[in-house]
C-alpha cells in the first residue's frame, strides 16, 4: 500500500520546500521499496536523474574510488565524455534491471546507475539501495567539503528527452524489423545492445519496444534541449508511419 500511495513529485516539492526553508544543504526521498533515491540540493533544485549520476561520479572521482561504471544505453554524452575524461571506464548496458545489474556484479565495477533514481555500490552490494547510496553520498560530500549545489551549477545540461508512441503489442516486432533494414540501407551507425540506438554527429536516438505495455519507447539527445525533442519527434513520426 505504501508503495501505490507514494507520489514521487508531491514527495519532491515537500522537501524541496523543507530544504529551502530549513537551511539545509541536502534532501532526499527514498521510494517505499528502499530502492530509488531522488536528491534534492541545497538551493532546492530536485535533481534529475542525470544530475544525481554526475554528483556521484564527481564525488567518486575526486575520492579516487571509481575506476569503472555502469550506466543504461540512455545515458548522457556529457556524462560519456565526463567518464573520459577522468579516466573512467564505462559500460553502457541494456536498460532492464537484469542488465544492468548483471554489468555492476562484473568484476573492477565500482558504481552503477539506472538513471530512475536506482544507485548500485557493488563493494558493498550489487543490487538497487537507495539508503546505502545516500550514506555514501554524504560521508563523500563531508570528505570533499562540496555541496550537492555546487556540483550540479559546475556540470553541463544533459538534454536527454523520452517519448512513447502507441505501438500494438502484435506489430512491434515488424516495426523493429523494418526500421533497422530501412536504418541499415542507410548506412546509419547503429548500437544494438538493447533495441536500436542511432549514433549522429547530432546525436543519438534509442528506439526500444516496451515489453509488457503497448509503446515503444524513443530517448534522444541533441546538444540543446530543442534538437533533443526534434530528433525524438521525428522518429516518433516514422515509428508512427509503419503501424498498420
Amino acid at each position: 500500500p505504501g508503495m501505490i500511495s507514494l507520489d514521487r513529485a508531491v514527495s519532491e516539492v515537500r522537501v524541496a520546500e523543507a530544504v529551502r526553508s530549513s537551511g539545509a544543504d541536502l534532501g532526499a526521498i527514498i521510494d517505499a521499496g528502499g530502492e530509488r533515491l531522488t536528491l534534492v540540493g541545497g538551493d532546492g533544485h530536485v535533481l534529475s536523474d542525470d544530475e544525481a549520476i554526475m554528483v556521484f561520479i564527481s564525488l567518486l572521482a575526486g575520492a579516487g574510488e571509481l575506476e569503472s561504471a555502469a550506466l543504461p544505453l540512455t545515458a548522457s554524452d556529457v556524462t560519456r565524455r565526463t567518464c573520459e575524461e577522468l579516466g573512467i571506464e564505462l559500460t553502457l548496458t541494456p536498460l532492464s534491471p537484469s542488465g544492468l545489474l548483471g554489468a555492476a556484479a562484473s568484476e573492477g565495477v565500482s558504481f552503477a546507475a539506472d538513471r530512475r533514481g536506482g544507485f548500485v555500490f557493488p563493494p558493498f552490494l550489487p543490487a538497487f539501495d537507495a539508503a546505502a547510496a545516500l550514506a555514501r553520498l554524504v560521508f563523500l560530500l563531508g570528505r570533499s567539503h562540496t555541496a550537492v549545489a555546487e556540483i550540479v551549477a559546475a556540470s553541463p545540461a544533459r538534454p536527454v528527452v523520452c517519448q512513447d508512441v502507441a505501438t500494438p503489442m502484435d506489430t512491434k516486432g515488424l516495426i523493429m524489423r523494418t526500421l533497422m533494414e530501412e536504418l541499415g540501407d542507410s548506412g546509419a551507425s547503429l548500437v544494438l545492445i538493447d533495441g536500436i540506438k542511432v549514433v549522429s554527429h547530432d546525436g543519438w536516438v534509442l528506439v526500444v519496444p516496451d515489453p509488457e505495455d503497448p509503446v515503444t519507447h524513443v530517448w534522444a539527445e541533441g546538444p540543446d534541449m530543442d534538437a533533443s525533442q526534434a530528433l525524438a519527434a521525428a522518429f516518433a513520426h516514422r515509428i508512427r508511419a509503419l503501424v498498420p
